[in-house]
C-alpha cells in the first residue's frame, strides 16, 4: 500500500537497508544517513551519528541552513560512523531552487575517498531488488524509464568504509553522489 501512496519513496528498500545494516555491524556502531529516513535507523535497532535525521530543514532557505549542513559534517566527520546511508531520492531532500547545498559536495568527495560501495538495493514498483557481494560486482546501477521517459527505479547501493579498491560500482556510487540521480547508497566502515 505505501508503494501505491507514496511512490517513489524508498520505505520497502529502507527494511532490507536496515536488515543489512543490522546484520553487518555491531550493537554499538553509528550510522549516518544523509536523506530523511529515519526509519532505517529503527530498522537497523542502531543509532545515528548525528542529531541530523532530516534533511528538510537542511535544505530550507533559512539562515542557519548552511550552519546545520557544516554542524552535520562535523559530527560524521567526528563519529566516523561504520555506515553511512545516502538517500538520493528528491523527496528524501526537498530541495529548493535557493538551498545551500554544501553537504552534497562534501558527500561527493567525503563517500569515495573513505567508503567502498557493498551492496545495492533497486527501487522498482513491483518491489525492491537487492544485490549483495558477488552479486553486486556483476550489477552497475542503471535507472530504467517508462515511455514517458520517467525514472521507473531508482537504485540503493551500500558501501564499506576502508579498502578503497575502484570498481565499476565504486565509480557509480561516485556519480551518485552527486544528487543527479536516484539512489540510496549505504557505505559501511571497515
Amino acid at each position: 500500500m505505501s508503494r501505491q501512496i507514496y511512490w517513489p519513496n524508498p520505505f520497502l528498500e529502507s527494511v532490507l537497508v536496515g536488515d543489512y545494516l543490522q546484520r553487518h555491524s555491531m550493537p554499538g556502531d553509528r550510522i549516518a544517513v544523509l536523506g530523511s529516513e529515519p526509519q532505517i535507523f529503527f530498522y537497523s535497532d542502531r543509532l545515528s551519528a548525528t542529531g541530523y535525521v532530516y534533511m528538510y530543514e537542511l535544505m530550507e532557505p533559512q539562515p542557519f541552513a548552511g550552519a546545520m549542513q557544516a554542524d552535520m559534517i562535523r559530527e560524521i566527520e567526528s563519529a566516523k560512523p561504520r555506515f553511512l546511508v545516502l538517500v538520493n531520492v528528491p523527496q528524501s531532500w526537498l530541495v529548493w531552487p535557493d538551498s545551500i547545498q554544501s553537504i552534497q559536495d562534501w558527500a561527493a568527495g567525503y563517500v569515495p575517498r573513505h567508503y567502498r560501495v557493498a551492496g545495492l538495493v533497486e527501487v522498482h514498483r513491483e518491489g525492491p531488488r537487492a544485490y549483495w557481494a558477488a552479486r553486486l560486482r556483476a550489477r552497475r546501477p542503471r535507472p530504467t524509464t517508462s515511455r514517458s521517459g520517467a525514472a521507473t527505479n531508482r537504485p540503493v547501493t551500500i558501501g564499506r568504509r576502508g579498502n578503497r579498491r575502484r570498481s565499476a560500482h565504486v565509480t557509480a556510487g561516485q556519480e551518485a553522489t552527486n544528487f543527479g540521480n536516484a539512489s540510496l547508497e549505504m557505505p559501511m566502515l571497515d
